[in-house]
């Protein structure tokens, strides 16, 4: 099995743990500038795409 292979289910949780963890942070981003999530959530799933 590859490196990659082995290290890919790590990143994946430390990821999704970061995104979860800044959450409240970014809505309160949006909620100040009245603005609604863009790219970032749509980069953040293609990120995920094996």
């Amino acid at each position: 099995m590859s490196y990659a292979a082995l290290i890919r289910p790590v990143i994946d949780r430390v990821y999704v743990g970061l995104r979860s963890t800044g959450r409240d942070r970014m809505r309160a981003v949006y909620d100040r500038y009245d603005v609604r999530p863009g790219f970032e959530t749509s980069f953040y799933f293609g990120l995920l795409v094996p």
